[in-house]
């Protein structure tokens, strides 16, 4: 018997012949076959012609605009719309259905007998023999049709994809209309509730198609500098902090956003350092709050830029990835933390597709084609006239605030004197950014732009202007001769105080201010001979040891003594300079005597006994050596080998931490 391939191109039927001297390409007989499926498109090879049985009619109205067969479930996927309610809906039939109340009979026609249906069906109304399930609908009472189908953008089968994943099966979907979107056949209920974080409630809802979204629409996240704190390893230096949504693996899945201020991390008792140690440790760590985090998402990334004193160089690290109801991370060291990001990653904006042509499946991952970016707007021309709106600020603060860097992080702003340039940038749900929109400066008013030493000007040469020119090489190409190249024309308008009106309220904070003055020359004090023990100026020494030296019996400092011991003694005065909108009432807090300046001093260095310097305390771990499996000390042999003499024997140590941190090093008095 001839070997038939049954996914060979078939030419026709061939009944002339014996079988056995067909071609591969030809058949004897064939009944109810086809080489066309129900799209009209394939290859010829024969395939069975669907049934003329009656399956389903759908719903009234509505329209098959795709289909998609599950050949795991035996089921066939539709999506309907109504054309003229525009409701649409997807739902599902059962592939094997058993089909009852047609009776098949034998009939005999001249020598031919055949099997028929009793009642044909071109004679017969015929009813519906599969039973049609509804799986979602966007018609349900009032809600809206969200899933927007149109019987002009029909979902071809090759652009739905069926995925069985860990939660269940997943339909996948685009129409070149509306967003690309998925469905968790096996959760419906995720897209028909709500449920109380807090509480657990359920309540039920219209369809949220925005959940369907494969591109989801969300909340850009916020993060924010709370304190800094003790009990960290960070390095001296600015940090500033980035959060972008993520897998579990830590791969950004959405943008970097709320880039900080910098933080800085430094120690204000560590003040004398030299250039090479200006990246030293500390022991503080950087407290980080995050809100508006979407819950459709379920992790985000937080990622780091450091700078030291060194070089100023950027480094970029990977903090860690969270789930999605954490609120606070504490940022406590870099070490051993993942640097394999860049300024580029950090600062890429994705674009934004809003819907695509169709969608393909290979080796489990899901590609799009045909792609739609969300459409850029252009509203340049109205930022333009909302530059001459754009005004300056100065708020009134204490003299330590920079001291704490979550102040710098949140506070930080502008030199003054200076020229900035602003835009504004708008974000949409889903991600999508606009241009930045440049501010355009207000015309200038005709005073901000008189020339200097020009005719009929008010603005004449001036100190002012005469040491800026002074210095201004010649060669520049720029010429500087209007008033606002050398004055800051700006002006207060006024003071900007907040309305009593409902939810906001007007504080008056009111502080006490010492100001400090200095009422001169009180007194003198003859030339005589001193013997301290210190590196400092005599004058430094004094004003830094007042303390000691009034409490000193040493019949050197009675001179001295007689002069700090009680400021009142004299009566010079002075009044310090405070804010004009300080009370009058002005009360002395504390007079201090200071040394001010030496005549004439002369300086005699006497050498110390050596038995007089404190001694620094040996290491308290002596037997440090590097022992081997057994607990025997292992021999250095490259050591002995290259310096010692043979039979001498030196085994490898661990290091000890060096004198040289604030963390490992012993203080020694002053000399």
């Amino acid at each position: 018997m001839v070997k038939k391939d049954g996914q060979m191109p078939k030419k026709g039927m061939n009944r002339d012949v014996h079988p056995s001297e067909l071609y591969k390409e030809e058949y004897s007989f064939a009944l109810n076959t086809n080489f066309q499926d129900e799209h009209g498109n394939g290859t010829i090879i024969l395939q069975n012609e669907p049934s003329n049985i009656k399956c389903t009619g759908f719903k009234e109205g509505f329209k098959v605009i795709g289909h998609k067969f599950d050949i795991n479930a035996d089921k066939t996927y539709f999506f309907l719309v109504n054309p003229t309610t525009g409701c649409s809906e997807i739902g599902y039939i059962n592939s094997i259905t058993n089909v009852t109340g047609l009776e098949q009979i034998e009939e005999q026609c001249d020598c031919n007998i055949s099997v028929v249906l009793e009642d044909a069906l071109e004679n017969s109304i015929q009813e519906n023999s599969c039973p049609y399930y509804t799986i979602i609908n966007d018609c349900v009472g009032e809600c809206s049709m969200c899933l927007g189908f149109d019987i002009n953008f029909p979902i071809h089968e090759v652009n739905i994809q069926l995925k069985d994943e860990l939660s269940g099966k997943v339909l996948y979907w685009t129409d070149n209309n509306k967003p690309q979107r998925y469905l968790k056949i096996d959760r419906l209920s995720d897209y028909l509730q709500t449920i109380d974080d807090c509480t657990g409630e359920v309540t039920p809802t219209c369809l949220q198609c925005d959940k369907m979204r494969i591109f989801p629409l969300f909340d850009k996240p916020c993060l924010e500098v709370r304190q800094i704190q003790n009990g960290g390893n960070l390095k001296a230096g600015m940090y500033e902090f980035l959060v972008a949504y993520s897998s579990f693996e830590g791969e950004a899945i959405s943008n970097f956003y709320s880039l900080t201020n910098p933080v800085p991390v430094y120690d204000k008792f560590n003040n004398i350092l030299d250039q090479t140690l200006l990246d030293y440790q500390t022991s503080q760590a950087i407290g980080i709050e995050l809100s508006d985090l979407d819950p459709s998402y379920e992790y985000f990334t937080i990622a780091i830029i450091y700078r030291n004193g060194l070089d100023g160089a950027a480094k970029y690290y990977i903090n860690g990835t969270y789930p999605i109801d954490t609120t606070k991370v504490t940022v406590a060291t870099l070490m051993d933390k993942p640097t394999n990001i860049t300024l580029v990653d950090l600062l890429a904006r994705r674009p934004h597709y809003t819907k695509a042509k169709g969608l393909s499946e290979s080796n489990g991952h899901m590609f799009q084609y045909g792609l739609t970016e969300h459409r850029q707007i252009n509203i340049q021309p109205i930022v333009n006239l909302l530059g001459s709106f754009v005004k300056w600020n100065t708020i009134q603060a204490s003299e330590d605030l920079y001291e704490n860097g979550v102040f710098v992080s949140k506070y930080m702003g502008y030199m003054r004197d200076e020229v900035y340039p602003l835009a504004i940038k708008f974000y949409f749900l889903g991600g999508h950014e606009t241009a930045n929109f440049t501010f355009i400066a207000r015309p200038p008013k005709a005073s901000e732009i008189e020339i200097l030493d020009g005719d009929d000007s008010t603005f004449v040469t001036n100190t002012g202007t005469e040491s800026i020119l002074e210095f201004a090489p010649t060669c520049s190409g720029d010429i500087r001769d209007k008033r606002w190249q050398f004055e800051n024309t700006a002006t207060v308008d006024e003071i900007r105080c907040v309305v009593a009106t409902a939810g906001y309220s007007e504080t008056e904070v009111v502080r006490e201010i010492e100001a400090i003055c200095d009422a001169g020359i009180v007194d003198s004090i003859a030339s005589g001979i001193l013997s301290i023990n210190t590196s400092l100026d005599l004058v430094t020494y004094i004003n830094q040891n007042q303390a000691l030296i009034l409490a000193s019996t040493d019949p050197q400092w009675a001179t001295i003594q007689s002069v700090l011991d009680d400021p009142s003694d004299y009566s010079e005065e002075c009044v310090p300079t405070f804010p004009e909108n300080c009370s009058e009432t002005v009360t002395l807090v504390s007079e201090e005597m200071y040394a001010n300046t030496t005549v004439t001093e002369t300086v005699s260095e006497v050498d110390a006994d050596f038995t007089d310097y404190e001694r620094v305390v040996p290491p308290a771990v002596c037997n440090n050596s590097i022992l081997d499996g057994f607990g025997d000390p292992l021999e250095d042999t490259p050591f002995m080998s290259s310096y010692m003499r043979p039979g001498d024997v030196v085994y490898k140590k661990l290091a000890i931490p060096p004198n040289s941190t604030c963390s490992g090093s012993q203080i020694l008095s002053s000399y």
